[in-house]
């Protein structure tokens, strides 16, 4: 029978939790590593690289949809335009979530259809006022209607909706509300409504 020597157990066991601890350290470097993998992933410069991205793809897609050229010198002078355009507003940090509103864009087309009806009715309507009426209704006031959007971008949009739509002007803009010059009182009830509000594309708006 073969004699145990405890110094080789000894030295064994010592191997054995060596290697144990090399592995769980080896298996935590793995999962930090993951970690930070996905902590780049979610940062927002990937996303802001993503929007660069589209950015550039929209620019170049709206560029050959106006220019209508397919020669090899007028796309090479398109791409370099787009690139030198995307460059130049990534190095000055304006490509950000209100100056490209991808988030908005599912809200966009119901939102031009609402106010291109708006706008053809409004028209109709000043100008029964002004040729029929012979202005007899027309009762200028200012008024200060509530704003329910909640982000910069949505209470830009519907103020300048505002202005679009004849007979109402947008005269200044605070963060919970704006004054409107309104040609008639049926105008400005309108706008007190809350109809137009509801239709401008944003992200989150009060109930």
């Amino acid at each position: 029978m073969p004699r145990l020597n405890p110094g080789s157990l000894l030295s064994n066991d010592i191997l054995s939790g060596k290697q144990a601890i090399a592995a769980f350290l080896n298996c935590r470097c793995r999962h930090l590593d993951s970690e930070r993998l996905c902590v780049r992933i979610t940062e927002p410069g990937a996303f802001i690289d993503m929007k660069i991205l589209g950015y550039g793809i929209y620019l170049i897609v709206f560029w050959i949809l106006l220019s209508g050229h397919f020669e090899p010198l007028l796309l090479g002078l398109g791409v370099a335009s787009v690139l030198l355009t995307v460059y130049l507003a990534s190095r000055m940090n304006i490509i950000d979530h209100e100056s490209y509103p991808l988030h908005l864009a599912s809200r966009y087309p119901a939102f031009f259809v609402y106010i291109i009806i708006e706008i053809v009715r409004a028209n109709i309507d000043v100008v029964k006022r002004i040729i029929i009426s012979r202005g007899k209704t027309i009762s200028p006031q200012l008024v200060e209607i509530p704003v329910p959007q909640k982000t910069d971008l949505g209470r830009v949009i519907y103020a300048n909706t505002i202005t679009l739509t004849p007979g109402t002007l947008s005269v200044s803009l605070a963060k919970d509300k704006v004054v409107v010059h309104a040609l008639t009182r049926k105008s400005a009830e309108n706008l007190f409504s809350g109809c137009v509000a509801r239709h401008i594309p944003d992200r989150a708006v009060k109930k």
